[in-house]
């Protein structure tokens, strides 16, 4: 009886967490892909927003290859959000570590807010 609110006090914590990181980076920019890269990018975000994670999954990856800097986080970031999302922790956890080698300061708390997110669902 006492997990589920613990669980539920985190999640509310997480929601507040994320909504204060987006109100405080509303005013930065996040890394957008150039040219050659931003047609794959629409398409993995449809792919997303349609519920194919797997295809959204495959063309982030493919992306974070193409890709450097924080647009490479950003794509790894999306890859690990999607990995949780198919409930691939392992996955999740290796594309975090492949984001911290690029994150940006915009990017940072997006890393621990995925990484609670893991925590939470691993329980």
């Amino acid at each position: 009886m006492r997990k589920p609110a613990i669980r539920r006090t985190a999640r509310l914590f997480l929601t507040a967490l994320g909504f204060a990181i987006v109100a405080g980076c509303a005013t930065t920019t996040v890394p957008t892909a150039g040219p050659d890269l931003a047609g794959p990018e629409r398409q993995a975000q449809a792919y997303a927003a349609a519920g194919d994670t797997a295809a959204a999954l495959a063309i982030y990856s493919q992306l974070y290859g193409r890709s450097t800097g924080t647009a490479r986080a950003q794509y790894a970031i999306a890859a690990a959000d999607l990995s949780i999302a198919m409930g691939a922790g392992d996955d999740a956890r290796e594309w975090l570590i492949r984001a911290e080698t690029d994150a940006g300061p915009v990017q940072r708390p997006w890393l621990v807010v995925l990484s609670a997110a893991l925590t939470l669902r691993d329980g």
